[in-house]
């Protein structure tokens, strides 16, 4: 029997390949196989945003979050970045939960709500912590 080619047209697909791919990450770290740390220090930097402005955009340490939630380090993550634990567990949700999440994601006025309103806080956020410190040392 022939293997079928991984399908990441569908969003809950490509979410789960995320999943797996930050399994792998961890895995590697822990066994001592990569440092992720020094890796991610001679990245160049990967958002475009930072590249052009110098200020961090609002998903900025998102990345280093997610990494430090996989080895179960939640301060860490929060100092990175403080949505990154609820934005983890709603991605694995959707990723690993029952497949009725992306149509109630998609379909019902209270999500639809909820994401405008966390929209419009994480924004807020971003604009209080990084944009607004970042235009006061630029004066």
């Amino acid at each position: 029997s022939a293997i079928a080619p991984l399908n990441l047209t569908s969003p809950r697909a490509a979410l789960q390949a995320a999943w797996v791919v930050l399994g792998i990450v961890v895995a590697l770290r822990a066994a001592g196989l990569w440092d992720f740390e020094s890796a991610m220090t001679q990245l160049p930097p990967l958002c475009l945003f930072h590249a052009l402005t110098d200020i961090d955009c609002p998903g900025c340490g998102m990345t280093r979050a997610f990494l430090c939630l996989a080895r179960g380090d939640v301060a860490s993550a929060w100092a990175f970045h403080p949505f990154s634990p609820a934005l983890a567990a709603l991605l694995l949700v959707l990723a690993w939960g029952p497949k009725t999440a992306w149509d109630w994601l998609q379909h019902s006025r209270v999500a639809q709500r909820a994401s405008i309103a966390a929209l419009v806080v994480l924004l807020a956020w971003w604009s209080w912590a990084k944009l607004l410190p970042s235009m006061v040392l630029a004066t």
